[in-house]
């Protein structure tokens, strides 16, 4: 691994944290500085002052963003996004942000507000996890067709690594079993996270 990519804890750091700050430093970082490209001196408002939250903000401080606005209930996180470059502070049930930037709003808005009532990520972990084991069977089905199609009688290699790939694409769960996991989470409700219509 290259030395860039190692994070520095101080001593005394408890480890279960460490996933969880490397991980909310760069999904807000690259929000801020790689996909919505904050330019100097623009306005910024970041919903959600948790740990991605809190990373936005000093992603928008780092590039020089002029107003950052961080809006969330919580009075501790509010108070902890001044200290990491937020220059106005909102709780959204007592006050508007608009009309308190006098109606200017922001250039770049960031909505990171976590779902504890929904975990879209798992969904489409369930989607694509039913997509690729779908893939697989057909993969193994067509090129044993294939083979025998084309006269090959030995198809000991392409038996043997189906059959020792079964337990890769049937463990902890099948397709049938990963399609009614879904459906049970799911209900009547569409998909709303990468696979979502709205998405494409």
């Amino acid at each position: 691994m290259q030395l860039r990519r190692w994070s520095r804890y101080r001593p005394g750091c408890p480890t279960r944290s460490w996933p969880c700050s490397a991980a909310a430093c760069t999904t807000g970082l690259g929000a801020a500085l790689n996909t919505a490209a904050v330019i100097p001196a623009s306005g910024v408002a970041v919903i959600g002052c948790g740990g991605v939250g809190q990373s936005v903000i000093q992603g928008a401080r780092i590039v020089g963003a002029a107003v950052i606005i961080a809006i969330d209930p919580v009075p501790g996180r509010r108070e902890a996004s001044m200290r990491v470059g937020a220059t106005h502070t909102f709780d959204p049930a007592a006050e508007d942000p608009v009309e308190q930037t006098g109606g200017r709003g922001a250039d770049y808005s960031f909505e990171v507000v976590g779902r504890p009532d929904r975990d879209d990520a798992l969904d489409d972990a369930l989607v694509l996890r039913l997509a690729a084991v779908e893939a697989a069977e057909t993969v193994f089905r067509v090129a044993h067709q294939l083979r025998g199609a084309i006269g090959f009688c030995d198809e000991a290699a392409l038996s043997w690594l189906s059959r020792y790939s079964q337990p890769l694409r049937r463990l902890p769960l099948g397709p049938s079993a990963t399609l009614d996991l879904l459906t049970r989470r799911l209900g009547r409700r569409p998909l709303a996270g990468l696979f979502s219509e709205a998405s494409g």
